[in-house]
């Protein structure tokens, strides 16, 4: 990336991939085993994600993801934008 730097947090059960750029942090995916959803998993590897920003952050979510983006401190901006 020209203004960037890909960015993962990850562990044997959860993933989550960004790219940093000069205004913050862009998410482009998390992901936690489907047998394990529903225990606070996906939050954790968020966080871990959210220490790479020092500045806004933007999540390209699915609408079937928005909830959990919405729980964690971000709000719709857009149909597929969310920040935080």
């Amino acid at each position: 990336l020209r203004h960037g730097a890909a960015v993962a947090a990850l562990n044997e059960n959860s993933a989550a991939l960004g790219f940093k750029c000069e205004k913050g942090l862009i998410i482009n995916g998390i992901s936690v085993k489907r047998e394990l959803r529903g225990r606070n998993l996906g939050r954790l590897i968020l966080g871990e994600l959210l220490s790479y920003s020092d500045g806004d952050v933007l999540a390209a979510a699915e609408a079937k993801n928005t909830e959990f983006y919405i729980k964690n401190g971000f709000e719709v901006i857009d149909k597929a934008v969310i920040a935080r």
